[in-house]
Parts: structure tokens; sequence; C-alpha cells
């Protein structure tokens, strides 16, 4: 029979839906959460990946540095600071490594050596006309206007890192 047909209206059943999705408004608003959560770590990974980076170059501070080769070489060093080096220094200061027998590895020697000329005191001292110093502490040369513009050029790029 049909409904219309008879006296008594018959009732249609009711289907029962299971729901497995939720309403799109709730998934939008989980992704929403997800992404904010991401964010939110991605300062700490960048820090992470910077210091797994830095691994590979990790230099001694200044002090240390100084503290490595002044035993060795005084005449490198105007009390506690570092004078401008002369160029091509590195292979002298190995050759006396050598000859001396002095206990120092190339890997320490060349990170020391890195951290002074990057230090700001050592690229602040680079002025023309300064001289530059060998391993007994004579003057060897003297600072170029290129020297100068190209350390005022690294002084600035580490201030702008820090």
């Amino acid at each position: 029979r049909r409904k219309t047909e008879g006296e008594t209206p018959v009732r249609s059943r009711k289907t029962i839906i299971n729901v497995t999705t939720p309403p799109k408004w709730k998934v939008k608003k989980q992704k929403l959460a997800e992404k904010a959560a991401r964010e939110a770590e991605l300062p700490a990974k960048k820090a992470q990946a910077r210091q797994a980076l830095s691994i590979y170059l990790n230099l001694p501070t200044l002090d240390e540095a100084v503290n490595t080769l002044k035993p060795w070489w005084p005449g490198l060093f105007d009390g506690d600071t570092p004078r401008l080096l002369a160029c091509g220094i590195r292979d002298v200061l190995l050759e006396d490594v050598a000859q001396r027998n002095i206990p120092l590895s190339h890997k320490k020697l060349r990170r020391a050596l890195k951290a002074i000329t990057r230090s700001e005191s050592y690229l602040c001292a680079m002025k023309a006309g300064a001289c530059r110093y060998d391993t007994e502490g004579y003057v060897t040369e003297h600072i170029s206007q290129e020297e100068e513009a190209y350390a005022a050029a690294r002084l600035d790029k580490i201030r702008r890192q820090n």
C-alpha cells in the first residue's frame, strides 16, 4: 500500500547513517592547529640545524686561539691582542711546527688562525697603512685599500649575523 491510499498514515523507518569522516569545519580546524604547531617548531629546528652545521667548523674562542699560538710565536702578539699577520703565514707556521717539533696539529693551527683572523678586533684593526707582522714580530708589509674594504665587508657580515 501507498501512504496516500489508506486511512492510517504509514510511518517510514529511520535509517541510521554512520559517519566515518568528520565534518569539513572540524578537519579545517585540525589542519590549522597542526600548521601552527609546525610553525612553532620551525625556529627550534633551524637552530638545531645551525648547531649541527657548526660542528664542522668548530672554531675556538679568540682567547683560546691566542693561548694556543702565543707560547710558540710571541712575535705575533702585542700583549694578548693579536697583531695583523703577514700574508702566507700559515705555511710559515706549519714549516716551523715541523722543524721545531711543536706539539700542534695542522687542524688546531688552522682553526686558531681562522679564529684570530675572523675576530672583530682583528678586522677592526685592518686599516689602510697598518703593518703586517711575521713570526718574529718584524713588519713585512702594509695593509692596502682593497684589504681594508674587504675587512670592512667581513665585519659588516659578522655583525649582521649576530
